[in-house]
């Protein structure tokens, strides 16, 4: 979650002053630009990250692969695993996926 400037939600918390950095370049997504209320930014950053990691281990890759119930092609399958992939080499940098 990244309170966007001219936001409603950003001008709530520059309000509060949980605003953390101005510095556009941090608000890509993964960093944490504000105070959250009930634990410390880093806390928030370690799990947003960890979550990142597990959802995109390969266990999970081909459990979502394997799950699939609608038979898709070989190809789809391995446009899914490759998009996927792609998204780990990303997650990997702590680029969130998508963004770069």
């Amino acid at each position: 979650l990244t309170p966007m400037p001219g936001t409603p939600f950003y001008d709530l918390l520059k309000a509060q002053d949980r605003i953390i950095t101005e510095d556009l370049e941090k608000y890509t997504g993964g960093f944490v630009v504000f105070k959250p209320k009930n634990m410390s930014a880093d806390i928030l950053e370690k799990k947003y990250w960890e979550l990142y990691y597990k959802l995109h281990s390969f266990a999970n890759i081909f459990k979502r692969i394997r799950r699939n119930q609608s038979n898709l092609e070989s190809i789809l399958r391995f446009g899914i695993l490759a998009t996927n992939y792609y998204n780990k080499l990303h997650i990997n940098k702590r680029i969130v996926p998508g963004l770069s």
